[in-house]
């Protein structure tokens, strides 16, 4: 399978309440994968797909719920410039490595140069791969100097692609062998050798979708895989490695939207908060959207809680129509088999902001309240015996239920940075 994209073909334009070829949205001719591995992404033909079809060629692109950045690096192909922003340390260290898609081939040979020089001097074995011939060596060595030294280094770019290595190394232990560690730093360099030549800049933050940090009516175009209800807990993701690095991964957990780790006593309690969270975020694209923009969210359709089927794309159209004003000009519907050989549905929401206004935050808190409880009584028809106690008491606490935590990345990182692990 292909990890870099061909050439992009003319660009076609179609209506935004036009659907694709099915074929395109299930991505029946798969020839891609992604380049940074992260649970729950999208396939970047599909992205691809999205982009060309959808987004005219000078729009800005925002991706508010990034993760490891495929919207990022399909808009570097194809010429946009793009915002990313995401609450999980793991996944923005790992997107910023697309952020050199703008830099030129020397700038790149030069900072893979600067890169070697620096993981030499700690880390045996300091030439790349390629030119080392046969590597024997599968010695383990502690990887605890090279990033307690991290505050030392001055050159960011340099300390940016050693992170986001230490994330794709998905530490278990402090130590690992040198084959292993110089082998993920080939696969590293050398996607920054193949990353497209962006014409315009590529940027990615860590960030909350509920306050991103732009100025209003600058967004063209909206792609993004939003949470769903009951999701997978992606502070998981690489922990270890995040951790090592100073970042507090349980303070980027507790604003992660839909996540199964919340209200463990009792998780319906989890669809009011998704409903308030979602309906902030949806309210703060208004803001940073120009009125002429188109949003495509793509979510899975069924999530499950307590044995209770949820529908996710259903869930936020409302929330999109009934809190926030935005018109729903069109939904598709794409499957796949996942690693797991189960098929997988997902909703394609088209939305326009165009005439929103959406209400205070307190009246959006309320109306979202209020959908969330629709949801949870229709969920009275399908509640096992068992577990309808629980539903009744989410019921009774609607009003109890707030937003997630407003995610403060400076809350999430040690203040004296990187951990010294003995």
């Amino acid at each position: 399978m292909e990890l870099t994209r061909p050439a992009s073909e003319s660009r076609s334009s179609v209506p935004f309440d036009q659907p694709l070829n099915q074929a395109h949205l299930d991505i029946d001719d798969k020839k891609r994968a992604n380049l940074l591995a992260w649970r729950g992404q999208f396939s970047p033909q599909f992205a691809q797909a999205i982009l060309e079809n959808y987004a005219d060629k000078d729009d800005v692109v925002l991706d508010p719920f990034v993760g490891s950045g495929t919207v990022l690096v399909e808009s570097a192909h194809l010429g946009h410039k793009a915002f990313g922003y995401e609450v999980n340390p793991a996944a923005e260290l790992l997107a910023k490595v697309y952020t050199f898609a703008s830099y030129s081939r020397k700038a790149r040979k030069s900072l893979i140069s600067s890169t070697d020089s620096y993981l030499s001097k700690f880390i045996p074995l300091g030439l790349p791969l390629f030119e080392q011939g046969d590597i024997s060596s599968n010695d383990d060595i502690s990887i605890t100097p090279l990033i307690s030294n991290l505050t030392q280094l001055k050159n960011r770019d340099v300390k940016t692609l050693v992170e986001a290595l230490i994330v794709k190394l998905d530490l278990r232990e402090h130590s690992i062998s040198t084959k292993s560690f110089w082998s993920k730093w080939n696969e590293l360099r050398c996607l920054i050798e193949t990353l497209p030549q962006a014409k315009k800049t590529i940027s990615v933050s860590l960030g909350d979708a509920r306050y991103l940090p732009l100025d209003d009516s600058v967004i063209d175009f909206v792609l993004t895989s939003p949470p769903y209800i009951n999701v997978f807990n992606y502070h998981h993701n690489y922990r270890t490695s995040v951790e090592m690095l100073g970042w507090k991964a349980l303070v980027s957990a507790k604003s992660e939207i839909g996540a199964n780790r919340k209200f463990r006593q009792n998780r319906f309690l989890t669809v009011i908060q998704y409903c308030i969270d979602m309906s902030l975020s949806l309210s703060e694209l208004v803001r940073v959207c120009r009125d002429t923009a188109r949003m495509v969210f793509v979510v899975g359709r069924e999530s499950n809680v307590h044995r209770t089927a949820f529908f996710n794309g259903a869930i936020l159209r409302r929330l999109a129509e009934d809190v926030i004003g935005i018109q729903t000009t069109l939904q598709q519907e794409r499957k796949f088999q996942n690693k797991f050989g189960n098929t997988i549905k997902e909703d394609i929401l088209h939305f326009i902001p165009r005439g929103a206004t959406p209400p205070n935050p307190a009246l959006i808190i309320s109306r979202a309240r209020e959908i969330g409880e629709e949801v949870l009584s229709t969920a009275r028809q399908t509640v096992p015996a068992d577990r309808r106690k629980y539903l009744e008491d989410a019921i009774s606490r609607i009003q109890d239920i707030d937003p997630s935590p407003q995610f403060v990345p400076s809350q999430a990182k040690e203040s004296w940075h990187y951990q010294h692990h003995t």
